[in-house]
């Protein structure tokens, strides 16, 4: 019992205490200060705003700036001049040594004109051109020439079945590898 009476001694020690410290009164203008600090502290600051858009705008303008320095510009070639074709060579009159139309006027000015080249037609004999063996297939046919055709036909083996969407054929028929041949 002697621990309950020392807390109850305590709690009123403590409450007397505490007593005394609550009657103090705040110092005078606490309260005004107060309202003033929180009247200047929500009041929107307009020279922060002309800051961030000056700074906004600067660094965009700074952007296009860069942008358009390195921005490499190609120029296009210049377009091709397009020329009058003279007229066509007479071939000269076999009886009296001259062509029967006037010769054009010799122009002095001018740089001299530039023939385009002329591409030669070139036809081959066989469409498509046919291109020379690879090397599988020349080792293939070196095979095929030097083994026996009944030992090639020993290694044969006939294709995997058609899928069912073809039609059945007649067992007469049967289908491999390089075309259908007939079992009569």
């Amino acid at each position: 019992m002697a621990d309950l009476e020392k807390e109850k001694h305590l709690d009123e020690l403590l409450d007397s205490v505490l007593a005394g410290y609550s009657d103090v009164q705040p110092r005078p203008g606490l309260q005004t200060r107060v309202l003033t600090n929180l009247r200047l502290n929500s009041a929107p600051k307009k020279n922060s705003y002309f800051w961030l858009w000056a700074i906004i705008t600067a660094g965009g303008l700074a952007l296009a700036v860069i942008a358009i320095y390195f921005s490499n510009v190609t120029r296009l070639p210049e377009p091709p001049r397009i020329e009058r074709a003279g007229s066509p060579p007479v071939a000269p009159n076999p009886v009296s040594g001259s062509s029967h139309l006037p010769r054009p006027p010799h122009r002095k000015s001018g740089p001299p004109r530039e023939e385009p080249p002329r591409v030669a037609e070139v036809r081959q004999e066989v469409f498509p051109t046919p291109l020379p063996l690879s090397d599988q297939e020349r080792l293939l046919l070196q095979y095929l020439a030097r083994t026996p055709r009944e030992e090639i036909a020993v290694h044969a083996h006939e294709d995997e079945p058609a899928a069912p969407a073809e039609p059945a054929r007649p067992e007469s028929q049967r289908i491999t590898g390089t075309g259908i041949f007939s079992t009569r």
